[in-house]
């Protein structure tokens, strides 16, 4: 079949060219996000713009904490802990610090507040740096 009319080309080409998929979307979630958790815990996460976060729980004097990988999947935050290497399983036993490990923690995002869903008490809001 040719086509004898280009015309009809272009606009097809426009629209082809132009759609985007749910999937090409980006976000831009990088920062610093605070909230509160259980027994009145604070919370800290920063997502770096290499996709690496940081995320710590305060209590008294207690602390959680762990890094990693973080991405966007199904407009939800995935966030993977890090494998710790035996050196460091040892220093985290000594220390005042506990390791915690996220495997596939998923966080909803609504306009600046991720909202774990898991875990509904860790509920973080993006602050300035």
């Amino acid at each position: 079949m040719i086509i004898k009319n280009p015309i009809f080309i272009i606009p097809l080409f426009l629209i082809l060219f132009c759609c985007k998929s749910q999937e090409s979307i980006s976000y831009s979630v990088d920062g610093k996000y605070v909230g509160q958790g259980e027994a009145d815990s604070r919370l800290e996460l920063i997502l770096a713009s290499d996709n690496g976060f940081q995320y710590w729980e305060r209590f008294g004097y207690g602390l959680k904490y762990t890094e990693g990988t973080w991405m966007i999947e199904n407009d939800m935050l995935v966030l993977n802990s890090r494998k710790l290497s035996e050196n460091e399983e040892v220093i985290r036993s000594i220390s005042s610090g506990r390791w915690i490990t996220f495997e596939n923690s998923k966080w909803k995002i609504k306009s600046g507040v991720l909202i774990e869903v898991d875990k509904k008490e860790r509920r973080l809001v993006r602050v300035k740096m």
